[in-house]
């Protein structure tokens, strides 16, 4: 369960960067924000189920870039 946020952001890191709506730029800053969390989160002894709020937070502003709002069902 903890694993779908993260599938998620990988996936639509990968979309974004397929469709160009995302540079190369931008995508590895947002890895870059996922792995800081994640260690951050790690090396503070934060469970790491802490993370899947960040995790959330990045997939919403992925959508909102990619797709230019919600996702719409045609």
């Amino acid at each position: 369960m903890f694993l779908v946020p993260v599938l998620a952001f990988f996936a639509l890191i990968i979309y974004g960067l397929a469709v160009e709506e995302l540079s190369a730029k931008t995508s590895l800053v947002l890895v870059g924000i996922w792995a800081a969390f994640r260690l951050g989160f790690s090396a503070m002894g934060i469970p790491s189920y802490a993370a899947i709020a960040v995790d959330a937070l990045l997939d919403i502003f992925l959508v909102l870039r990619i797709f230019g709002g919600d996702i719409r069902p045609y």
